[in-house]
């Protein structure tokens, strides 16, 4: 889908990515007048080629290291035969395969800690969370600014997993597939009403029930739609380094399948999403318990993380390297055949309740190398931006559009940290994206 010219960036910055970029996104210039941004900049405002990740969101959502999705390809893709049961590609094309035998669905699927769309397709989840779902594609049918922005999934926080929201749900969805969106519904709160209770840094499995629980009693309102969407069952549950989390998620599995979700179910990691070692030590037997082995780990990146040190492969506590860290995550899943993102991240500018100095730019880089897909938090967190302010409200705002999805007809809509998101050269989304093949 072409963008509109006006939100395109300048001759000047896009040359220098196109001339390192794979992208098919259209090259036009913008002609209308409209201002545009010579070059990206990291959530500080710096030009891009900083170095760091985020710090968690302030906004609503759960009220703390809210967010987060993108499963991402963390191994390499598979174009031949395999042993799981695909018959690899029917047509020669690089990294499309057929389903396999024991996935019965009709939508994304995974392969040896690959991602496919219902074509066979390989994906990477590439996109933005959103804190206020029912608000973000609200009325937006042409010049949605996540879709602008070249983002391939977009990570809804759901917080009214009730049925009497059931058309505004659906609505949502349906508008997502028709931005050629794929949808990543997340269930943010176990219970429902006007106040409803988050699950993020909740170790008691009862929440983790509770929101499975709300998950089985909506399966008709999500069925007409899993060739498009993944289903995040509970954002940041759980305990760290703990077989409870594994034990806790496996019956979860069993609950949702059963209920007949077929979908991909991403499963983001203990100690509040930002656990490494849940996924090392526990991944592939939470995994391989899913009959359909489609499940996608989700690690969200703020203050339990540092820009450097050395990894250590057994836990501490202690804050985890940025590269090592990422890297072990991609060793387990390449090892273990299952998939992992970076669904969450943030600005980086020791903001929030969680806060690091990781900057947006660098998870972006390490995600790239590994082939790991990844999402920014947040489209449409906090209270306005001050379009110039390093610090504040709004940090970890993307764009000065809430609620309407950010309208995004020019780069100036984009907050510096938005910038470094959708128009980084070579990493950002506007470069690097790419949609799925299943779309209308």
């Amino acid at each position: 889908m072409q963008r509109s010219r006006a939100m395109l960036p300048a001759l000047a910055f896009l040359q220098a990515a196109v001339a390192c970029s794979s992208s098919t996104h259209s090259t036009s210039v913008p002609s209308d007048g409209g201002t545009t941004l010579d070059t990206a900049t990291d959530g500080a405002g710096n030009s891009s080629g900083g170095s760091g990740t985020s710090a968690s969101s302030s906004g609503s959502g759960s009220g703390g290291f809210s967010g987060g999705s993108s499963g991402g390809s963390s191994g390499s893709s598979t174009s031949g035969g395999s042993s799981d049961g695909s018959s690899g590609s029917s047509d020669g094309m690089p990294g499309k395969v057929s389903r396999p035998i024991y996935s019965t669905g009709n939508g994304f699927f995974t392969l040896n800690g690959d991602i496919y769309d219902a074509n066979g397709n390989q994906f990477i989840p590439m996109g933005v969370d959103t804190a206020h779902w029912d608000q973000s594609w609200a009325g937006c049918t042409s010049n949605c600014g996540i879709s602008n922005s070249g983002a391939n999934i977009n990570r809804d926080f759901m917080y009214e997993l009730e049925s009497s929201y059931t058309s505004r749900i659906q609505g949502d969805i349906t508008e997502m597939v028709n931005q050629k969106i794929v949808p990543l519904e997340t269930g943010a709160f176990y219970t429902t009403g006007s106040s409803p209770t988050g699950t993020s840094c909740c170790t008691d499995t009862t929440c983790l029930d509770d929101v499975v629980a709300l998950w089985v009693s909506m399966y008709s309102v999500f069925a007409p739609y899993q060739q498009y969407i993944w289903i995040n069952i509970a954002n940041e549950w759980g305990p760290a380094n703990s077989s409870t989390w594994a034990t806790a998620y496996e019956s979860a599995i069993t609950m949702l399948r059963n209920a007949g979700y077929t979908c991909p179910l991403v499963i983001d990691s203990g100690g509040c999403g930002q656990d490494p070692y849940d996924f090392i030590e526990y991944g592939k037997e939470v995994f391989d318990s899913d009959p359909q082995k489609n499940v996608i780990f989700s690690i969200h990146i703020y203050g339990n993380w540092t820009p450097t040190g050395t990894w250590s492969p057994t836990y501490t506590g202690s804050p985890v390297p940025l590269a090592g860290g990422l890297q072990a995550l991609a060793t387990a899943g390449a090892s273990g055949g299952f998939p992992v993102m970076a669904g969450e991240f943030g600005p980086g500018l020791g903001e929030g309740p969680s806060p690091t100095s990781i900057t947006p730019l660098s998870i972006m880089q390490e995600a790239d190398a590994l082939g790991m897909g990844w999402l920014a938090w947040a489209w449409d967190d906090g209270s306005p931006f001050n379009l110039t302010s390093t610090a504040g409200d709004g940090q970890f705002l993307l764009t000065n559009g809430q609620p309407t999805n950010g309208a995004y007809p020019n780069n100036t809509d984009l907050s510096a940290y938005g910038n470094t998101v959708v128009l980084a050269p070579t990493y950002g989304l506007f470069y690097s994206a790419k949609p799925a093949s299943v779309f209308p």
